[in-house]
Protein backbone atom coordinates (compact mmCIF):
# COMPACT_ATOMS: atom_id res chain seq x y z
CA UNK A 1 0.00 0.00 0.00
CA UNK A 2 1.30 3.43 -0.92
CA UNK A 3 0.77 5.83 1.98
CA UNK A 4 0.77 9.60 1.43
CA UNK A 5 0.88 11.44 4.76
CA UNK A 6 -1.04 14.48 3.47
CA UNK A 7 -3.84 12.30 2.12
CA UNK A 8 -4.08 10.45 5.42
CA UNK A 9 -4.45 13.74 7.31
CA UNK A 10 -7.18 14.86 4.89
CA UNK A 11 -9.02 11.55 5.19
CA UNK A 12 -8.78 11.60 9.02
CA UNK A 13 -10.15 15.16 9.08
CA UNK A 14 -13.03 14.20 6.75
CA UNK A 15 -13.71 11.08 8.82
CA UNK A 16 -13.82 13.00 12.11
CA UNK A 17 -16.27 15.47 10.55
CA UNK A 18 -18.44 12.61 9.25
CA UNK A 19 -18.36 10.79 12.59
CA UNK A 20 -19.52 13.93 14.43
CA UNK A 21 -22.36 14.36 11.91
CA UNK A 22 -23.27 10.65 11.99
CA UNK A 23 -23.20 10.55 15.79
CA UNK A 24 -25.62 13.49 15.98
CA UNK A 25 -28.06 11.63 13.72
CA UNK A 26 -27.50 8.35 15.58
CA UNK A 27 -28.20 10.04 18.91
CA UNK A 28 -31.47 11.50 17.58
CA UNK A 29 -32.49 8.13 16.06
CA UNK A 30 -31.57 6.31 19.28
CA UNK A 31 -33.65 8.76 21.30
CA UNK A 32 -36.70 8.11 19.11
CA UNK A 33 -36.13 4.34 19.36
CA UNK A 34 -35.83 4.71 23.14
CA UNK A 35 -39.06 6.73 23.33
CA UNK A 36 -41.18 4.51 21.05
CA UNK A 37 -39.67 1.03 21.47
CA UNK A 38 -38.42 1.48 25.07
CA UNK A 39 -35.09 -0.08 24.03
CA UNK A 40 -32.29 0.65 26.48
CA UNK A 41 -30.48 3.81 25.32
CA UNK A 42 -27.08 2.46 26.45
CA UNK A 43 -27.49 -0.69 24.36
CA UNK A 44 -28.51 1.37 21.33
CA UNK A 45 -25.54 3.74 21.67
CA UNK A 46 -23.19 0.77 22.13
CA UNK A 47 -24.46 -0.87 18.93
CA UNK A 48 -24.20 2.44 17.03
CA UNK A 49 -20.65 2.97 18.30
CA UNK A 50 -19.73 -0.56 17.17
CA UNK A 51 -21.09 0.20 13.69
CA UNK A 52 -19.11 3.47 13.55
CA UNK A 53 -15.85 1.73 14.52
CA UNK A 54 -16.43 -0.96 11.89
CA UNK A 55 -17.16 1.69 9.24
CA UNK A 56 -14.00 3.57 10.27
CA UNK A 57 -11.81 0.48 9.87
CA UNK A 58 -13.32 -0.25 6.45
CA UNK A 59 -12.87 3.37 5.32
CA UNK A 60 -9.24 3.49 6.47
CA UNK A 61 -8.51 0.24 4.61
CA UNK A 62 -10.12 1.56 1.42
CA UNK A 63 -8.44 4.99 1.61
CA UNK A 64 -4.93 3.71 2.38
CA UNK A 65 -4.85 0.52 0.31
CA UNK A 66 -6.87 1.35 -2.81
Amino acid sequence: CFIDILHIYIYIYIYIYLVVEIHMYIFVICRYIYIYVKLDLGVCMYVCMYVCVYMYLCMMYVYICV
